[in-house]
């Protein structure tokens, strides 16, 4: 799957209405790229269904809510949320429409994986050997895009949508734009990384013709969901047994990070603000959630981390 920025056009009954709500959100500061595209689909289905015009009956809003087979909690939650909050735009804009009730999803007890060494190694293997297919360029780009993800912890999208002009190869700094929470930030990578870039580059971007660092066939950039369905073969083909998610690098490169800093002596209380903002969290609090997780993982570190924060790694009592 390859992707370009979606162009959001509304085509339904309730085309005019979900044109205002989009815009509306928009006004106010938000982003709303991935609503505005779920709103998209929703335009198609109330007018697939045959849904009547300027108004939202109640068996169209729960139909396109309901919880999707094997969907997460997740994504049906923002989902349904969206179709409950363009209910409560529409009331307020003098039409007749189904609110649907708040509710509450709890936190899913979901642990990421957290690959070894050993794992890891055997993974970009197998990415190296991708052979070439037709005009694909994946040979190339699958390699080095999931290096990017482990050694800069970088969210999946951000990687992926790198614009050439972006990548600095001089300096060795990516600058991540529009990334979560409409911020900005520089992420600096290892000499080694730099290295496998720029002969990435000498080989991908000789022509100059691309905009984006990772180009797909189509010049637009690869889809999260093609590098899953890579990254599930490649599994399989590993051995590894782990529920695919391509997001796991990212927390893998956290736990990496601390348990290194740990080992090596480093004032935690000093390179967890760092993190953060390597990483992009928008406070420490999104950060700290990996002293937990490392603690898991690399057991020995625990007495290192329980010197700083012993507040935020909780005694747990087996009964």
């Amino acid at each position: 799957m390859y992707e370009r920025e979606h162009k959001i056009t509304f085509v339904g009954p309730l085309r005019k209405q979900c044109k205002q709500f989009v815009g509306q959100k928009k006004a106010l500061g938000l982003k709303y790229e991935t609503e505005a595209y779920i709103m998209t689909v929703f335009d198609k289905f109330l007018l697939e269904n045959d849904a009547p015009a300027d108004c939202l009956p109640k068996e169209f809003a729960v139909e396109f809510a309901a919880k999707k087979e094997d969907e997460s909690d997740k994504s049906f939650s923002n989902r349904a949320s969206l179709v409950r909050q363009f209910g409560e735009f529409m009331v307020r804009m003098g039409y007749d429409a189904y609110i649907l009730p708040s509710f509450r999803i709890f936190k899913s007890s979901f642990v990421p994986h957290i690959y070894t060494q050993n794992e890891l190694v055997s993974i970009f293997s197998a990415l190296d050997r991708i052979k070439p297919y037709h005009h694909s360029n994946a040979h190339k780009t699958y390699p080095v895009i999931f290096r990017v993800l482990y050694c800069c912890g970088l969210r999946v999208n951000e990687a992926l949508k790198l614009k050439v002009k972006e990548v600095d190869l001089n300096n060795g700094v990516f600058t991540i734009k529009n990334a979560k929470w409409d911020t900005e930030r520089l992420v600096p990578m290892s000499d080694s990384l730099l290295k496998i870039c720029r002969k990435y580059y000498n080989e991908m971007h000789s022509a100059g013709s691309h905009e984006y660092f990772f180009p797909a066939k189509d010049g637009g950039f690869h889809g999260a969901g093609s590098l899953l369905t890579r990254l599930k073969k490649i599994l399989l083909e590993c051995e590894i047994p782990s529920t695919a998610r391509v997001h796991d690098f990212r927390h893998t490169f956290a736990v990496h990070v601390l348990n290194r800093w740990a080992n090596d002596g480093d004032d935690i209380c000093v390179c967890l603000p760092i993190l953060s903002k390597y990483m992009g969290h928008a406070s420490i609090a999104g950060t700290e959630r990996y002293l937990r997780l490392t603690a898991d993982v690399y057991p020995d570190v625990v007495g290192i981390f329980e010197n700083h924060f012993g507040g935020v790694i909780p005694e747990v009592r087996i009964i």
